[in-house]
């Protein structure tokens, strides 16, 4: 259970990271919504997902 949980910290902390590359440009994110994550995922650039 704990390798889940490790897995769900890491999520966050990929998607705090995209949403600070937004804020960065000046674009306001909530975090909160999950629909918006899907769809700025297609905007930035691909990350690699070395976990996997």
């Amino acid at each position: 259970m704990d390798h889940f949980h490790e897995e769900t910290i890491v999520q966050k902390k990929d998607i705090q990271h995209v949403v600070e590359k937004f804020r960065k440009r000046g674009i306001k994110v909530s975090a909160c919504k999950p629909r918006i994550m899907l769809s700025l995922s297609c905007l930035t650039t691909p990350v690699t997902k070395s976990n996997e």
